[in-house]
């Protein structure tokens, strides 16, 4: 189980990278990488209520000889200062783990690109001017 804070970035082209910081130590244990999934439709959609954007995401740990994992996670769409999270209804598929950020602040523009290019050294000569910055709370748990 981990819980701490996440700086994600969602670039304009649907790529999504991130880091996990321990708020103990200041470490960073997991990093995480991914891309939305236009084309998935979730099967358990209620019509009332406007679709999820869906993600697959790549979790690694830094720290320990752990096999990646790879999880389907949900985000609400049309909400840039949305956060990420699984969902019961993936459990299986996301072998038992399940993840919840939220965000707590959240960057655009000049400030997001700034703050890319300080966490994220091998990004930071793309410029994406739609690029959108969340920090927040983060739980990853295996049940």
């Amino acid at each position: 189980m981990f819980e701490g804070k996440a700086i994600i970035c969602f670039y304009s082209n649907g790529l999504v990278q991130g880091h996990c910081i321990d708020s103990i130590n200041s470490s960073s244990p997991y990093s995480l990488a991914g891309t939305l999934l236009p084309d998935y439709t979730d099967p358990n959609h209620n019509d009332c209520m406007e679709p999820d954007n869906f993600y697959k995401i790549l979790i690694h740990h830094h720290e320990q000889n752990i096999k990646d994992v790879q999880l389907l996670l949900r985000r609400p769409r049309n909400d840039d200062a949305g956060g990420l999270s699984s969902h019961e209804h993936e459990e299986d598929v996301n072998e038992g783990y399940s993840l919840s950020f939220e965000t707590e602040k959240f960057y655009a523009g000049d400030q997001a690109n700034r703050l890319k290019q300080k966490y994220f050294t091998n990004q930071s000569s793309m410029q994406d001017n739609d690029l959108v910055v969340c920090v927040g709370e983060i739980k990853f748990v295996q049940s």
